[in-house]
């Protein structure tokens, strides 16, 4: 009897691996918020004590009455010390908010999946659970262990890091989970639409901005448009040429640097105005100018922002841009993977009710919205930050703009954009 309790507590664990696992990287990430505020307390209590001393050591130094060239040295030194300080608080505040989000997005995306895929999800295959354990690996050994070591030694730690590895270990989490989703999708033995989110968890993560994750690639089905539906020969434009220069307007760059999003897109300042004006057009309809945000795009994506035409025709059999010759995409691996589709969570305030009520909507990327997103120096930049963001954002690779576009715009940044295609059901 007792052995085969063993063997039935076994089984029970074993079903539930990855919730597990999740249930980990969430509460690391929750110990890194708690330590992350104890560094905070214990150097602004250091602050006060260094405080202390100093506005003992000023009055002495003034009845010592001293000289204008060292107030002068002074003064300087309390500029630039202001400035790093300034500098340091908004890193900090950037890691803070890094680690709050992290646990409830991660088990927000893993409940999520889980009302649509049921047991077999929270089982986990081995290579979600690998990559869920480097995760934890990740996370304990960088961001919990250098947050001790700022706590017992009181030397401030590496911010930057710090933010960069949870960034890491949050985006790698969730990309295992939609991976995994991906994988079971795949070898399922019919073509079925997804069920609609059940009973299950509900996400424990939730903001006004309803900035959930994406799905990642999706197979096509009965009640899913294919790509063929959406990128018929009517779609493509024969009337563009490029231009043999690749002149392009400069805009001029703020001062401030780039920051980094994950281990595969950051962020560019940009100090100049958002606000669009008319573009100057040569004899073949390319503009001359392109008049906002435009040095990091290939000027082909620039004319697709601009002038609203479709892709030009070549791209339907080529997948290579007809202006700076980038290979953008497979034409045969985008009609056999599908679309790249964006789910996000809305929450809405039910004045009736009191409750709160959960609506998930479904959005497709199409393969115009990548296009106009490319760089002529390769990867991608995304056009709704160009549009709606004071800086812009550059991926390296097609998922991490997907990623992007899926937690940081809304939903009403969709509507605006004819290239994302509302497809809930």
């Amino acid at each position: 009897m007792e052995a085969a309790g063993a063997i039935d507590d076994r089984r029970i664990k074993q079903s539930f691996i990855l919730a597990t696992l999740i249930s980990t990287i969430a509460g690391t990430f929750t110990t890194g918020v708690n330590l992350f505020d104890r560094v905070g307390e214990a150097r602004r209590q250091r602050r006060q004590r260094k405080m202390d001393r100093g506005q003992n050591r000023r009055i002495k130094e003034l009845e010592q009455r001293l000289d204008e060239a060292v107030k002068s040295k002074s003064e300087v030194e309390e500029r630039q010390n202001s400035r790093n300080r300034n500098q340091r608080e908004g890193d900090e505040e950037d890691l803070r908010d890094s680690l709050r989000r992290g646990g409830p997005l991660v088990q927000g995306q893993y409940d999520q999946l889980y009302s649509r895929m049921g047991p077999q999800f929270a089982q986990g295959d081995l290579l979600a659970q690998t990559q869920l354990q480097g995760q934890i690996i990740t996370l304990q050994g960088t961001v919990i262990k250098m947050l001790e070591e700022a706590l017992y030694t009181g030397e401030p730690p590496d911010m930057r890091k710090l933010y960069n590895a949870s960034e890491f270990a949050r985006e790698g989490s969730m990309r295992a989970l939609r991976d995994q989703y991906q994988r079971l999708l795949q070898s399922a033995p019919i073509d079925r639409a997804l069920p609609a989110p059940g009973p299950g968890p509900a996400p424990s993560y939730r903001s006004n901005r309803s900035q959930s994750r994406p799905i990642a690639p999706v197979r096509r089905t009965s009640s899913t448009p294919s790509l063929r539906d959406y990128y018929n020969t009517s779609d493509y434009d024969t009337s563009y040429r490029p231009t043999t220069t690749h002149t392009r307007a400069r805009g001029t760059r703020g001062t401030g640097g780039s920051v980094a999003h994950s281990h595969h897109s950051h962020s560019h300042s940009q100090s100049h105005s958002h606000s669009r004006s008319p573009s100057l057009h040569s004899s073949n309809g390319i503009p001359k100018q392109l008049t906002y945000h435009n040095s990091i795009y290939c000027q082909y994506a620039t004319y697709l922002q601009q002038s609203g035409q479709p892709l030009d025709s070549s791209l339907a059999s080529s997948g290579v841009c007809p202006d700076c010759h980038a290979h953008l995409f497979d034409p045969v691996e985008v009609v056999q993977r599908g679309p790249w589709r964006v789910d996000k969570e809305v929450v809405t305030h039910n004045e009736r009710t009191g409750q709160e009520d959960v609506e998930y909507r479904s959005y497709l990327l199409t393969t115009r919205f990548f296009v106009k997103c490319h760089r002529g120096g390769g990867g991608f930049a995304c056009y709704l930050c160009s549009k709606y963001r004071e800086r812009d954002t550059v991926c390296k690779r097609e998922e991490s703009l997907v990623d992007h576009v899926g937690e940081k715009h809304s939903i009403g940044e969709y509507a605006e954009d004819g290239d994302v295609r509302d497809v809930t059901r």
